[in-house]
């Protein structure tokens, strides 16, 4: 149900933000995932790993400089910025709650992740009926009117990337994720240099590294990440009732 809501955030967002400044103001995410994994998970990271997110950040602004040329509209940048907020508040809350969830169940990830999503399924679809019959200008619109081979793709495409991401909540954690979704920036501009033809700046090639050293200085400091499934827990304590020889 959260991300059904985090999805409209985005969206509002989207609608009164350009896309660079959106991608440059969601980096909020890293700072309310460490704060929710602090706060719900007792996790205690390192000042080595908090100064890693902080350059983590900086890359991810650094790499954006250059597109964020384009100014967003001042009547509707109050309310874009405060949904990019609050869906980055979401974003660190969920990643948090499904590390939680999926390090203490039996269940397996496909599974926990198809359970997780059935009330937003089911929200969803009754959002858009309600949107469908709430038309008055002109006959209702089909279902799934506009849903050409490019939306599906990015149906595929969410559906598969949602699969990984929860595997790595599963087994890396929720901060490392942001990490991953950091360095898409500088990969993203980087391929629509060479497929768009757009024009490419240093400061990408800056973010990058800095993106890169603040995964190495993460990744290289001591572990704070304990993952403990308690399936595996109750296996290790189930006493040995066997019958002792005298």
């Amino acid at each position: 149900m959260l991300g059904l809501v985090q999805n409209a955030l985005t969206y509002i967002a989207l609608t009164g933000l350009p896309v660079a400044w959106y991608q440059a103001a969601s980096q909020a995410k890293v700072i309310t995932t460490a704060i929710f994994a602090i706060v719900i998970l007792r996790r205690k990271p390192s000042g080595r790993q908090m100064l890693a997110l902080f350059i983590l950040v900086l890359g991810a602004l650094t790499a954006q400089y250059y597109s964020c040329y384009e100014l967003p509209s001042a009547a509707s940048a109050p309310r874009a910025l405060a949904a990019v907020l609050a869906a980055s508040t979401l974003s660190g809350f969920t990643c948090v709650y499904h590390e939680k969830v999926s390090c203490v169940s039996r269940v397996s990830v496909c599974i926990r992740n198809a359970q997780l999503g059935f009330l937003s399924a089911a929200a969803a679809l009754l959002i858009s009926v309600g949107i469908i019959h709430a038309c008055n200008n002109g006959p209702a619109p089909r279902f799934l009117a506009g849903f050409d081979r490019w939306i599906w793709s990015s149906i595929v495409l969410q559906a598969t990337s949602g699969l990984l991401v929860a595997h790595m909540l599963k087994s890396a954690g929720a901060i490392v994720k942001n990490f991953a979704a950091s360095l898409s920036i500088p990969l993203t501009t980087l391929l629509s240099g060479i497929v768009l033809n757009t024009s490419l700046h240093g400061q990408v090639a800056i973010g990058m590294a800095l993106l890169l050293f603040a995964t190495w200085m993460y990744t290289t400091s001591p572990p704070s990440f304990k993952c403990h499934n308690q399936a595996t827990v109750r296996k290790l304590d189930i006493p040995n009732t066997a019958p002792q020889n005298p």
